[in-house]
C-alpha cells in the first residue's frame, strides 16, 4: 500500500478535536483564519466528549452577574495554595487575565452558553483564597440535533 502525498495550504492546523482543539479552531475561524482540524480518533470529542463539561475560571461575567465578588488576589492566592511547588505565576496570570475573555468570546460569538450554579465550591473551599461559588460553571446542553448528519461523527458519551 502507497500513500498518496496530500498538500494543504491552510493558516492553522489544529490537532485534536477535544475542547482545547475545537476552541483554538473556533477562535481563529473567527478571526478570519483558515483552520484544518485533524485527529487521530475517527470520531470527534476527544476525552472532552466523555467529561461532563465542566469549568473552573474565576472573575467571569457570569459569577459578577449572580452578585458573586471575587476577592482581589483570592484565585491566584488559591492556586499557589493548590499548585503548591509547581506553581507557575506567569501561567496562572496569564489564565486568570484571559480565563473570563474566553468565556465572554464564547457566550458572544458561538451557541456554546454555561450556567454557573451559585453555590458549587472550589474542591478545597476551606484553603486559602477558595470560594463557596463564582468559579466553576457547566456547559448547557445543545440539541445534538442541530449537527444533523454530523452527529454520528461525534463521539457518545460516556454510559
Amino acid at each position: 500500500m502507497t500513500r498518496e502525498e496530500v498538500v494543504v495550504d491552510v493558516d492553522v492546523l489544529v490537532a485534536g478535536t477535544g475542547a482545547s482543539g475545537m476552541s483554538a479552531a473556533v477562535t481563529a475561524a473567527a478571526h478570519g483564519l483558515q483552520v484544518l482540524v485533524v485527529d487521530k480518533a475517527a470520531l470527534f470529542g476527544g476525552t472532552t466528549a466523555r467529561s461532563g463539561g465542566w469549568l473552573w475560571i474565576p472573575g467571569t461575567r457570569l459569577a459578577t452577574a449572580q452578585g458573586i465578588e471575587e476577592p482581589p488576589g483570592a484565585a491566584k492566592t488559591y492556586l499557589a495554595h493548590e499548585t503548591t511547588t509547581h506553581f507557575d505565576a506567569k501561567r496562572v496570570d496569564a489564565f486568570l487575565e484571559n480565563g473570563p475573555k474566553a468565556i465572554d468570546f464564547f457566550t458572544g460569538n458561538t451557541c456554546v452558553q454555561f450556567d454557573m450554579p451559585t453555590l458549587f465550591p472550589d474542591y478545597h473551599a476551606e484553603a486559602p483564597g477558595g470560594q463557596q461559588g463564582g468559579r466553576s460553571m457547566v456547559t448547557r446542553p445543545f440539541d445534538g440535533r442541530e449537527l444533523g448528519a454530523r452527529i454520528r461523527q461525534l463521539a457518545p458519551p460516556l454510559p
